[in-house]
Parts: C-alpha cells; sequence; structure tokens
C-alpha cells in the first residue's frame, strides 16, 4: 500500500525530539493533522472511525452532508463561469461531489484535490474525473500550497472556490485561517465546516472520539513507528478549546534506547471546538462572512467567506 514517506520520516524525528528526556505525567504533543494519514492503513482507519461509526455520521457526517445538499445552490452562486474547485482534505469526496454536481449545471469546473495522503488523493481524483471534471491532484499539506496554486499558472477570468469540510477543526483557527487567506480573493468564496461548543456538553463533543475505532485510527502514527499498543492506555478529553486523544504509557518502556517512563501521556489527535462568538470573531479577522447555514441542535455550522478587499 502507498504511504507518504517524507511525513511518516518527519513523524519519527517529532517523535524522538518530543519524547527525549521525558519524564511521567509530561504530555507530548504529537498531533499535526498530517501525521494520521501518511499510509493507506490509516487513511481505511479513518473511514472506520467515520463513516463507519454511527456516533460518528449521526453527529457530525450526515448533518453536515444534508446542510450542504439542502443549501448547494445558494453555496455555488456568484462566481465566474470558470470555476477552480480547491478541495482540502477531501477524504472519500461526498460532500465535495453534491457540490461539484451543482458546480457543472452552470459552471466550468476544474477540480484540485490537496491531501498528504496519497489513498485519499488518488480516490478523490478518481471520482471527480470519473464524472467528467478536468482534475489536477496535489499530494501536499495544505501550507506548502502557495507555490503550486500560483493564480499565473490559471486563466484570468476564474474564480476559485476553496473547500475545507470539518477537518477545519483539526486546525488552529489562526494558524489554518491564514492559509485559507493566502488561496482567497475578494472575488473567490471559500467553505468552511466546524463545530461550537456553544450549547454542547463536553460528553456530547467528546463521544463520537470515545470509540474503538477512533482508540485505533489515532494509535496508528505509534503503530508505525513499532510501539506496542498494549503498553498504553486511552483517553479522550475535552481540554482547551479541544478535543483531545491520548495515549499514556502504562509501564516503562524504551523507543530506539530513549526511555519512555510509564504515567507519559502523548497526544495523537486534536480537534478544537470555539465557543461560536469567539470562533465568529476569529474568522472576522480574515474574511467577511457572506452566509451561514447551521444545525442548532448539534452546534454545526457551515460559514461561506468572501475574501476582504485590501
Amino acid at each position: 500500500m502507498e504511504s507518504n514517506m517524507s511525513v511518516l520520516k518527519e513523524f519519527k524525528k517529532a517523535f524522538k525530539e518530543s519524547v527525549e528526556g521525558s519524564k511521567p505525567e509530561e504530555l507530548v504533543k504529537l498531533s499535526s493533522p498530517h501525521f494520521l494519514y501518511a499510509t493507506s492503513e490509516q487513511a481505511i482507519s479513518y473511514e472506520k472511525a467515520t463513516h463507519g461509526s454511527p456516533k460518528y455520521k449521526d453527529n457530525l457526517d450526515f448533518p453536515i452532508s444534508n446542510l450542504i445538499r439542502k443549501n448547494a445552490t445558494k453555496l455555488t452562486s456568484g462566481l465566474s463561469k470558470s470555476v477552480h474547485f480547491i478541495d482540502l482534505g477531501p477524504g472519500y469526496p461526498s460532500k465535495s461531489l453534491i457540490l461539484l454536481e451543482e458546480f457543472k449545471k452552470s459552471n466550468k469546473i476544474t477540480y484540485y484535490p490537496v491531501d498528504v495522503s496519497p489513498y485519499f488523493l488518488d480516490r478523490a481524483a478518481w471520482t471527480a474525473s470519473g464524472r467528467g471534471i478536468t482534475t489536477h491532484k496535489q499530494l501536499s499539506r495544505f501550507e506548502d500550497l502557495g507555490p503550486i496554486m500560483d493564480r499565473e499558472l490559471q486563466t484570468v477570468e476564474s474564480s476559485r472556490f476553496v473547500f475545507l469540510g470539518l477537518t477545519f477543526n483539526n486546525f488552529e483557527p489562526e494558524f489554518i485561517l491564514d492559509i485559507l487567506d493566502g488561496l482567497v480573493e475578494n472575488n473567490d468564496r471559500c467553505l468552511i465546516c466546524c463545530q461550537s461548543s456553544s450549547g454542547i456538553s463536553n460528553s456530547d463533543l467528546v463521544a463520537p472520539y470515545d470509540t474503538e475505532a477512533v482508540e485505533e485510527f489515532c494509535f496508528l502514527p505509534l503503530q508505525v513507528l513499532g510501539m506496542d499498543r498494549n503498553c498504553f492506555d486511552f483517553e479522550a478529553c475535552f481540554e482547551n478549546n479541544a478535543i483531545r486523544v491520548r495515549f499514556i504509557v502504562n509501564r516503562n518502556i524504551e523507543y530506539e534506547n530513549i526511555p519512555l517512563p510509564e504515567g507519559l501521556k502523548i497526544e495523537t489527535s486534536v480537534s478544537y471546538r470555539y465557543e461560536t462568538d469567539e470562533m465568529e470573531s476569529l474568522i472576522s479577522d480574515y474574511f467577511d462572512i457572506s452566509e451561514t447555514f447551521v444545525v442548532d441542535d448539534l452546534a454545526l455550522y457551515i460559514y461561506l467567506l468572501r475574501g476582504k478587499n485590501i
């Protein structure tokens, strides 16, 4: 199965540097999202943890898909006849396909799926191409997209539609908003999906992540290094504006002669959940919010954004 070897090497380096000299009860943060998707095994495990999980599908995936489908015409209107659809982290592009099919009714579409996962990238590209959509896949981290998305390489009369689904929650807001800001100008649109913590209990926020499938998926970066799952306990919690998945060393072990003391916590996944007012304030520092769509009882939001005039 295909893997992104550069990401695997980066994770191993980050792991060794982070755990060197660590102490019991210390928290080691290794939750950069791209570390979770480097191999085909990780991609398949992610699908099991999300699309294969009733808790995830019913509380996150299906409601967002339904909201996009219900408002597809509004979400895709107002752009030029030629649209470059930049799809950040498409996975299996079920939500993207709703938008792509709507665009096809009145626009010429060029599709740019972007992912660090060769598995997901190939599938997204194959799926769109199979529907007659011109596709250029990009194996890249989001922060490395600038040169790839150089406007001088695209037609002048085109608009961009940048789509980032619930993966938005996996990044600190200022970090991902800054990346999106670099891709979107005033005549473009950006669509992001996120969940707020407003009105939702911590237990309800954590529930889709406190599953055996998520546990298996989030341990895979450590498994790739050869770590024994029996040497770790699993923890999912809500802390400091985020759902956090951690693995706690339950006995003294070593990794390549580096001691890992019992009680050491290794955080492999973070999904941020900010209060709605704070999130919208952060977004407004970078974009004009054109429209907001919401599933109230789940605090799920879709924001249609427009680049600010400068």
